[in-house]
């Protein structure tokens, strides 16, 4: 796919859109990483789709709960110019910041809407927005020009607390299945 891709990475836009989690093991032993990676089912982590249809969901809905809060309440309000002429064009969100038609926001988050870019693969996920097709949806996001930052392709800490708890039960629940099917195997019924 050629178009450029607005997407996450670690939390901050990134060109070319892929979503990056990074792991880590604060307070654990590297003995305790150890057996809990060495109990992970081969062949659990490659195909991580079912993982992804867990993540989009929480990245769908910090992106709509940034433009609700309007940027949690750190985008810099509408001047007074602006309100006037949004109001000669009869905006569907009047007075809300980055919904003057709604076509950002829907594309931000909504998928499969015009501009949205879904791709949930089996080694990475996107979600974002195609910058041919939503124009100025970079120059908002990334300060270009004139035009205020108002950051809406982001993810915040609570964000990460609850992908990290998908990803933790979708391990464990591989680790359970794994189990269950060795005890089948080997004829031991518990």
């Amino acid at each position: 796919m050629g178009n450029p891709i607005f997407g996450m990475k670690g939390g901050q836009p990134a060109i070319g859109g892929r979503m990056f989690i990074n792991l880590g093991y604060e307070g654990k032993s590297f003995a305790e990483v150890s057996r809990f990676i060495n109990e992970v089912p081969q062949g659990l982590l490659d195909d991580l789709i079912p993982l992804w249809k867990k993540i989009q969901p929480i990245v769908q809905k910090s992106v709509a709960n940034t433009f609700a809060t309007e940027g949690r309440g750190k985008w810099v309000k509408l001047s007074e110019a602006y309100l006037k002429s949004s109001k000669k064009k009869k905006s569907a969100y009047p007075n809300t910041i980055l919904k003057l038609s709604g076509r950002m926001w829907r594309a931000a988050t909504v998928e499969g809407a015009d501009g949205n870019v879904t791709t949930l693969a089996k080694d990475h996920m996107v979600w974002g927005i195609n910058l041919d097709e939503i124009k100025y949806a970079r120059r908002h996001d990334m300060c270009w020009m004139s035009t205020p930052q108002r950051e809406f392709m982001k993810l915040f800490p609570d964000d990460a607390v609850d992908m990290t708890k998908a990803l933790t039960e979708y391990v464990r629940k591989g680790i359970v299945n794994a189990r269950r099917m060795a005890r089948a195997t080997s004829g031991v019924v518990r």
